[in-house]
């Protein structure tokens, strides 16, 4: 009989025991941890006859953004299923599909009265993290592509420094070892170290609020 079948109430705890240690080993998989950044040198073009960098260097870009066209569909779901209430519904979900479709136990409600709700809430979440992100695309790009003056070795071998050695560079294009030229109430492009102001006292004040 129907009362003498094996009632699946301590199945989602069960499910949430087991899914939890899983979650978090999956979380530790995908995050990556270089561990400290090692010392190391950087020269300083200052002509043309520097020689190229024996190591290659991160870039300047700036990526804020979490997700691609590519990666968003499986990294939103992980997200969203690294939240154990949405685990839980999940599996209350495929329970009440179980028992309405095979004869283990019966299920009292239709499946289709938790899979819908909890289907609507994840697709409004990833929608609006979505949209979020694309925004964080279009900051990323709006500030990768600023302008910063630099100086270029060549032409300051060739004109002198007073004769357009310094070129309108993108952000992005910024490497270590280049010159910056940052002027007067001007963002600063990237991790910079002082080597001269136009202040008599050689001083630069810096303003960190946004």
């Amino acid at each position: 009989t129907a009362d003498s079948r094996w009632r699946p109430s301590l199945l989602p705890l069960f499910w949430l025991a087991i899914m939890s240690p899983i979650m978090d080993w999956l979380n530790n998989l995908l995050t990556i941890d270089d561990g400290p950044e090692p010392n190391r040198q950087i020269t300083a073009y200052t002509s043309a006859q520097d020689p190229p960098p024996e190591q290659e260097f991160a870039t300047n870009a700036v990526h804020t953004a979490k997700y691609n066209l590519v990666t968003f569909l499986p990294r939103a779901l992980f997200e969203q299923f690294r939240r154990l209430a949405n685990v839980y519904f999940l599996v209350i979900s495929i329970l009440m599909i179980i028992g309405t479709y095979t004869d283990y136990f019966d299920s009292p409600v239709t499946p289709w009265s938790t899979i819908g709700p909890l289907v609507i809430m994840i697709t409004i979440i990833m929608a609006k993290e979505g949209m979020e992100d694309l925004k964080r695309h279009q900051s990323d790009k709006f500030t990768n592509n600023q302008k910063a003056l630099v100086l270029d070795p060549t032409a300051a071998a060739e004109k002198g420094w007073d004769s357009g050695a310094l070129v309108e560079t993108a952000w992005k294009d910024i490497r270590p070892g280049d010159i910056v030229c940052v002027q007067d109430r001007e963002p600063i492009p990237a991790d910079l170290v002082l080597l001269a102001s136009s202040e008599p006292s050689g001083q630069a004040y810096v303003e960190t609020a946004n």
